[in-house]
């Protein structure tokens, strides 16, 4: 029923879709602040950066989870961002999958950015076009940096390969098969394993 909200905090929402968050963008297209810790991955930040196109503030929390990922599955969620959000100052995306290619992206075409926080973005390897590039925000947070003052629970995971969905893309939308696990476990296993591991997995 609102038609001002400036500020939107989400924290562990999983059953929020971007098409809750776009709906809400029709009502209030000024949100200047947006926190989403722990949520959907399926929360698209193309959508998102649409919605709110005076968006100021993003935070993309989640948790890192040992695993290995294709590239794209890692940066598409950075690459939206960079192509959809380009009035952000501030940026936080604790625990994000995303690669050396894509935050040099959102360096290149958010041009106010001020701070970036990186903390356990453990895919990150800071190197001279890196540093050169953040050199001019007034705040930088590095993967290994102290995650003392970060304001939810952060420790890092290890999933078992048969816990997690297998991902596949095509034309930029992911989906996924479920692993195999014999004749033992029934379709109802599968589908709380692939809730629980994309919960995990949660970009």
């Amino acid at each position: 029923r609102t038609n001002g909200l400036k500020s939107l905090r989400l924290v562990n929402c999983m059953k929020v879709s971007h098409k809750g968050l776009v709906a809400l963008g029709k009502r209030s297209p000024h949100l200047e602040e947006l926190e989403l810790t722990t949520c959907s991955i399926y929360i698209s930040m193309k959508a998102v950066g649409q919605a709110f196109p005076q968006l100021k503030r993003l935070r993309l929390n989640n948790r890192w989870v040992n695993v290995e990922c294709e590239e794209q599955f890692d940066n598409h969620r950075a690459l939206d961002i960079a192509s959809n959000m380009p009035e952000l100052r501030h940026l936080q995306l604790f625990a994000n999958r995303l690669r050396n290619s894509a935050l040099a992206a959102i360096l290149d075409n958010c041009p106010h950015l001020e701070s970036l926080d990186l903390r356990q973005c453990f895919n990150i390897h800071i190197d001279a076009e890196l540093r050169a590039k953040c050199a001019r925000l007034r705040d930088v947070r590095l993967p290994k940096d102290s995650t003392n003052d970060y304001d939810h629970e952060a420790y890092i995971e290890t999933l078992e390969l048969n816990s997690l969905p297998l991902l596949f893309a095509h034309d930029g939308v992911f989906t996924q098969q479920y692993p195999f696990h014999g004749s033992d476990h029934s379709d109802e296993d599968d589908q709380e394993d692939l809730d629980v591991a994309l919960g995990h997995l949660a970009l």
